[in-house]
């Protein structure tokens, strides 16, 4: 049997032990209660310190660059730049195609060279009275024909440009007789005729050696300081009937004085000369005259062609067609 009176002091000792506790706990609850509150500077000392931090920072940082204008047909690259990683090589521009050359137009066919727009005086200054026509060079259908002899063989050059006027009495265009008109004939106001022919225009026919012989004869005529031939018209005498129909295979035959300017030097020269009448609107001019070189200045070149020696005869011959018109 068990001992009632131990069991009674076990009791005693666990009632003692639960007072010890309760009078421990108010103990303590009493000396937190007595103690006065702590200070801010203690609360901020003791309490703990908690300082937000930001993200975390990656090694990457975008950069936004504006945005870059693009096609409507090509969608636009995406422009941001990675400054951590490195930066991907930018790839070469698309070649530039190769500049397209447009090919040299062709030379323009040669323009007949105009006549000085100073006016010309007639002999002793008298002017025109009454209405006058005035037919113009034609750019296509005249030709200059210069032949001559060197070492036994012949030569010939040819231009194809003869500008200037033929300036004349209406009656030269209303009367295919020109009985009516009154500046034909000796001590007469000749017709306003003016004739200008480019030096340089003139080619050599050569089949070798063209080229030789043009720069030779260029500079023996000046054709630097001097670069045209001249000719001005002052007498002009009707000496056959003058054909009464438009036909170019009919023509007037006249005699013609007029002053020729070569290389600088002008002289007084007279020939025969042929016009015929193709239209009512269209005059041509044959003509065929002897000269020589010396006369002008020019010495009669001397030069080898090929090996060749050429020596180059004194005497010349002229012969041309000249066409003019009025104008439309």
């Amino acid at each position: 049997m068990s001992n009632p009176k131990g069991q009674s002091s076990l009791v005693n000792k666990l009632i003692l032990v639960v007072l010890v506790l309760i009078l421990g706990c108010l103990g303590a609850l009493l000396y937190k209660v007595c103690q006065p509150p702590p200070s801010p500077v203690e609360s901020v000392a003791t309490a703990e310190i908690v300082v937000p931090l930001p993200e975390p920072v990656t090694n990457t940082v975008t950069v936004q660059t504006p945005p870059v204008v693009r096609s409507a047909t090509r969608p636009a690259a995406d422009t941001r730049t990675s400054v951590a990683s490195p930066t991907p090589p930018l790839s070469p521009p698309p070649p530039t195609p190769p500049e397209v050359v447009e090919p040299a137009p062709a030379p323009a066919a040669p323009r007949p060279v105009p006549a000085p727009t100073e006016p010309i005086l007639q002999p002793g200054g008298i002017a025109y009275s009454g209405p006058r026509v005035r037919y113009e060079a034609q750019p296509t259908g005249s030709e200059m024909r210069i032949e001559g002899k060197a070492t036994g063989k012949t030569w010939h050059c040819i231009g194809k440009i003869i500008a200037g006027f033929f300036e004349v009495e209406a009656a030269w265009q209303s009367d295919l007789s020109l009985k009516s008109v009154t500046s034909l004939g000796p001590g007469k106001t000749p017709p306003n005729c003016f004739i200008r022919i480019p030096v340089r225009s003139l080619k050599s026919q050569a089949i070798a050696g063209a080229s030789t012989m043009d720069k030779r004869m260029q500079a023996e005529m000046k054709a630097d300081r001097f670069p045209y031939i001249d000719f001005r018209l002052t007498e002009l005498t009707l000496i056959s009937h003058a054909p009464l129909v438009f036909d170019s295979r009919q023509v007037a035959v006249f005699k013609a004085e007029g002053d020729l300017a070569v290389a600088g030097v002008t002289n007084r020269v007279s020939f025969e000369v042929k016009m015929g009448r193709p239209d009512p609107r269209q005059l041509f001019f044959d003509g065929d005259l002897k000269l020589k070189m010396t006369d002008f200045g020019i010495k009669p070149p001397e030069f080898a062609l090929l090996g060749v020696g050429l020596k180059t005869e004194d005497e010349i011959e002229l012969s041309w067609t000249w066409r003019v018109a009025l104008p439309p």
